[in-house]
């Protein structure tokens, strides 16, 4: 269970969890914090922030808890208590992997709905099994289209995302740093909720697609991976490979699926810029949106990097911001341009599947 919450105290005074257990009887036991973030992040910075953490409460071996609370006095009355749902488990480990899909809080004025559900279908012929889609503003159109999927229980789920009050920003730059705190949180929410029902979590967004070269899926990329390294790693990272529009102006093919229609790409990315995770929720403390930030215990690698040779992550953008990615201008200025069409092994299956998706919300748009 995750809880996100603001905190009046110091980041030093000593947090208590009052935890209830199923035969009534209450038990004390301080909290531990563990800071989401890194301090090698924009760390000449002298801004103040909200800070994410993850908040830990040791439970006393044989106690069942039914809720927990939070206080900064051990026998203070928390003002808000907190409801424990019981555990869902792992499906057998003789079924294939289970993957959870996490996206961070999605902020679109214009109609988006027929690149998000292109997106969907693809991710689920991949692997996708489950889709957490953190919500924060989209037109109608859009949600209303989510929100159909959503009921026809296909694995999405959507959560309400509401932003910190932004009144205290000092600046467009205070307003960017404090913005991916915030999706940090998303993206821990998402781990600790799926953390019983699927093997993994993949943080990623809806221009990046995560492509086996000579596999389909990424249970049978994985399955080889984890024979090699014994599954003692926290994240298994794919390097990312970015297919901008400006690249594929000549070889641009008569294709209305962006991911079809641009086959050009620039080199990959080094191993520690950019790339996306396979993160374990059984290995994974903490995470962010490229790989794991804290490990549960030691003993376990933080990161394994899967060969290029074996898998890749395609990330399509109409350009490369190099004030917000300034890796950018490194590929924008390289001569390295690679024709790559790799995702095109799915395009069969991905027209049936699409034609599919589409008929089911035409039917149920014209229901409601």
């Amino acid at each position: 269970m995750l809880i996100s919450f603001l905190f009046s105290g110091t980041r030093n005074s000593t947090l208590f969890c009052q935890i209830l257990s199923q035969d009534g009887q209450y038990f004390i036991t301080r909290t531990r914090a563990t800071k989401i973030w890194s301090k090698s992040w924009n760390q000449n910075d002298t801004h103040t922030y909200y800070n994410p953490f993850l908040i830990s409460c040791y439970i006393p071996f044989g106690v069942t808890p039914i809720s927990v609370s939070f206080s900064l006095k051990p026998c203070e009355k928390a003002p808000i208590d907190f409801k424990i749902s019981p555990e869902d488990t792992l499906p057998s480990k003789d079924l294939p992997h289970i993957f959870t899909i996490c996206v961070k809080p999605l902020n679109f004025n214009k109609d988006i709905s027929l690149k998000l559900l292109q997106w969907i279908v693809i991710n689920q012929i991949l692997g996708a099994t489950k889709m957490n889609l953190y919500v924060e503003n989209l037109p109608k159109k859009t949600l209303k289209i989510l929100q159909s999927f959503q009921k026809s229980q296909n694995g999405i789920t959507l959560l309400k995302h509401d932003n910190l009050d932004s009144s205290f920003y000092l600046d467009e730059t205070t307003n960017i740093w404090q913005k991916r705190r915030n999706e940090i949180i998303t993206y821990n929410d998402c781990l600790y909720r799926n953390i019983h029902t699927s093997h993994f979590i993949i943080p990623v967004d809806i221009d990046e697609i995560i492509v086996p070269r000579h596999v389909t899926t990424w249970a049978e990329l994985l399955h080889e991976s984890l024979s090699e390294s014994k599954d003692n790693f926290a994240s298994y990272t794919v390097r990312n490979a970015y297919y901008l529009r400006q690249f594929n102006v000549k070889k641009r093919l008569k294709e209305k699926i962006v991911f079809f229609r641009n086959v050009v790409r620039s080199d990959f990315s080094g191993e520690r810029e950019s790339g996306k995770s396979f993160v374990s929720t059984k290995n994974a403390l903490t995470v962010f949106n490229h790989y794991a930030l804290k490990t549960l215990r030691p003993g376990i690698g933080r990161i394994k990097f899967l060969k290029k040779e074996l898998v890749q992550m395609n990330h399509y953008k109409d350009n490369c911001d190099t004030v917000i990615l300034p890796e950018c201008a490194k590929y924008l200025s390289s001569p390295v341009r690679v024709v790559d069409n790799v995702i095109l092994k799915y395009k069969k299956v991905f027209y049936r599947e699409y034609a599919k998706a589409l008929m089911f919300l035409n039917q149920t748009m014209s229901l409601s």
